[in-house]
Order: C-alpha cells, then structure tokens, then sequence
C-alpha cells in the first residue's frame, strides 16, 4: 500500500486529480474502492498506476 501512496503523489504532482485517479482504476478494476481490491489487483494496479506515472 506504501506504493500505492506513492504513486497517487507522483501522479498528482503530475496534474491528475482523484476525480481522474478514481476513472482510471473504476476503469481498470469496476470499483475506485483500493481497499475492497485483492492483494494480487493492487499489485495490478501499482503495475497501470506506474504506467501513467511514467507517461508524465
């Protein structure tokens, strides 16, 4: 989960907003709920956050 803060920072920085972070994991996974994801979908999920963060 440390990742996952990491992540929502970097990506923030890079000018996404939560409204857009919540679309891009309901997008990916049907909910924008992190804590409701199993442990292998968050470590989904670090893989597609790390793409957009790369991306920017």
């Amino acid at each position: 989960m440390e990742r996952l803060k990491e992540l929502f920072e970097q990506l923030h920085t890079a000018g996404y907003r939560w409204p857009q972070i919540n679309q891009i994991i309901r997008d990916a996974f049907g909910t924008s709920r992190v804590g409701s994801l199993s442990r292998q979908q968050q470590e989904q999920l670090i893989k597609v956050l790390e793409k957009y963060a790369r991306a920017h």
